[in-house]
């Protein structure tokens, strides 16, 4: 039986330019792709799998945890009303993706990719992209 070995999580750049940590717009939709791998580099398909979002600062849930079907290599949309500002008073913050896998052992293993969001409305100081 295989055994979960690692996971790639990323947030999909709008831009066509794809960094370690991407910036994107409060209120827009984004494409998160995750990908788990077994100890030798082949696909994994999780016994259970569940994903939220959540503001780093804060802790606030922006997506309460959700199940997913489970599968090796997947795509979720953070919705533009899901990718809104927690903070009224900064100009930018980080949140969370975290997927929650299970094997069929009942092991959880956890993976994460963080993205920054700045305010589009209301701010005078809009970070550099």
């Amino acid at each position: 039986m295989a055994q979960f070995g690692y996971a790639t999580v990323k947030a999909l750049s709008q831009d066509g330019v794809q960094a370690a940590r991407n910036l994107y717009p409060e209120q827009s939709a984004l494409v998160i792709e995750a990908s788990f791998f077994d100890t030798g580099g082949e696909g994994f398909v999780p016994q259970t799998l569940a994903y939220q979002v959540d503001d780093v600062a804060s802790g606030e849930s922006l997506v309460p945890l959700t199940t997913l079907t489970a599968a090796a290599s997947l795509s979720v949309v953070i919705t533009a009303g899901q990718n809104d500002m927690v903070s009224t008073s900064q100009p930018s913050e980080t949140h969370r993706v975290l997927f929650k896998l299970t094997d069929a052992d009942g092991q959880s293993y956890f993976a994460e990719c963080m993205f920054d969001i700045y305010r589009l409305f209301g701010a005078r100081d809009l970070p550099a992209a």
